[in-house]
């Protein structure tokens, strides 16, 4: 075996070698190049860039220099590091999400008409009409009459507005109660009118991870060998307590499609089948274990007509024993399984263009 630059092989396997070429983009060490309907994207020295076959536009910067994963829905990208889940914009990248709270300091103060008893408090960050995850719960006993003075009301940069919530007296619900700007140097709550139940309660911010998929509104993150699930419509909060799945061993592929989710571990192929998380059963698949990579998904009416899923995506990825199909119904095909061994690799990039499936094995 020996390496080749600038050649051409053709589906006879004759070799041409090409007229003199340039780089049409020079990036040192780029890495992650993923293309989706808007935009060709990639990575180099920790910066995200859009490129083109002329240029690569610097869009923003990410946390750390690791291997990314991009995901697509209706034309909206997430880029996922284990460091960072981020959104993609036009000119711009930004965390998905809104931080957790932290607590602020809790104290009786002299005033403020509330029964006594015991009461409760957590606050939560606010951008835009985006909410994230609460505090931790302060709790204090008051007096008759007394109020509660909150102070080191702490917001990061890029927040909005903080939310306090609090409990009925005894009580265990939160309630909203007051929106204050960030640097708010103290607050006395006392005995207002409360609002609505806090909608974020028991929920944590999504986080970052080693595999990204978008799948009904829902984004999906493999963290070794657990599956995180985020809540249905905000990518940025999931459940500590329901929203995961685990499995034997680590994550190494992850695609959705209509019917379900395929998840590649060093075991083997699983489809988890249904509508929504709920709803999934698991099914271990035949298919051997897939290399690591991102997959495609395709047109099903570009397959040739003895694999053709009509009117259906269908997802591609590689395994040793060649390209590998993932139905939306949960079947797998294997089109080069009787002939093709593939050379020992760690990582693989696929890309779909002119009808045509490129792989690249390292």
């Amino acid at each position: 075996m020996c390496d080749a630059v600038n050649v051409d092989v053709d589906r006879s396997g004759d070799i041409d070698r090409r007229r003199g070429r340039r780089p049409a983009v020079a990036l040192p060490g780029l890495h992650s190049l993923w293309s989706g309907s808007q935009a060709t994207y990639g990575v180099a020295q920790a910066v995200l860039y859009a490129i083109t076959p002329t240029s690569a536009r610097a869009i923003g910067s990410m946390p750390t220099d690791e291997p990314c994963y991009f995901a697509e829905e209706d034309g909206g990208v997430i880029v996922a590091s284990r460091s960072a889940l981020m959104a993609v914009g036009t000119s711009t990248i930004e965390p998905v999400g809104v931080p957790d709270a932290s607590s602020p300091s809790l104290a009786p103060a002299a005033i403020g008409g509330l029964a006594a008893g015991r009461y409760a408090v957590a606050v939560s960050y606010l951008r835009g009409d985006l909410e994230g995850a609460l505090s931790p719960l302060r709790t204090i006993a008051l007096q008759e009459g007394q109020g509660l003075q909150l102070a080191g009301i702490h917001a990061p940069v890029g927040v909005d507005r903080v939310r306090v919530y609090r409990t009925a007296l005894g009580g265990t619900v939160l309630y909203q109660c007051a929106d204050l700007v960030p640097g708010t140097a103290s607050y006395l709550l006392g005995n207002d009118t409360l609002g609505r139940q806090a909608p974020t309660q028991y929920l944590a911010r999504m986080q970052g991870g080693d595999h990204l998929a978008l799948w009904r509104g829902r984004a999906l993150v493999a963290r070794g060998r657990t599956l995180v699930v985020s809540e249905p419509m905000n990518y940025g909060l999931t459940s500590p307590r329901h929203g995961f799945v685990q499995f034997w061993s680590s994550i190494t592929m992850l695609v959705g499609l209509e019917g379900g989710v395929y998840v590649g571990t060093r075991q083997g192929i699983f489809f988890l089948r249904g509508t929504r998380p709920g709803d999934w059963t698991q099914e271990r698949k035949g298919a051997l274990p897939p290399v690591r990579g991102q997959p495609v998904v395709i047109d099903g009416n570009q397959l040739p007509p003895n694999y053709q899923q009509a009117g259906r995506r269908v997802a591609v990825w590689v395994a040793a024993n060649g390209f590998v199909l993932g139905c939306d119904d949960g079947s797998i095909i294997e089109p080069q399984g009787d002939r093709v061994r593939t050379p020992a690799a760690i990582n693989s990039s696929i890309c779909a263009l002119s009808r045509r499936v490129t792989a690249t094995l390292t």
